[in-house]
């Protein structure tokens, strides 16, 4: 089956999925330990403790500004912490 663009241009196939079965779970795991990373299957068990989410500190670890404007920030940061 052909699909195409709404302007009439034929789209591209998709890749084939990736594997799926015991097997493909074996190779990834093994490539996975090779790169130094260890499956315990407790890696999508929460750590939250119940607290609420600290939303300042959260952008903090996530937003990083450019360096040309981080004197700025800085200053910014020094100004609503004194406040």
């Amino acid at each position: 089956m052909q699909f195409f663009h709404r302007r009439g241009r034929p789209l591209e196939e998709s890749p084939a999925p990736p594997p799926v079965g015991l097997q493909a779970a074996r190779e990834l795991v093994e490539h996975l330990e090779n790169a130094g990373i260890l499956i315990t299957g407790k890696e999508s068990m929460p750590t939250w403790d119940g607290r609420p989410l600290d939303l300042p500190y959260v952008m903090e670890c996530l937003w990083q500004p450019p360096p040309h404007l981080e004197a700025v920030v800085a200053r910014e940061r020094e100004t609503s912490r004194a406040a």
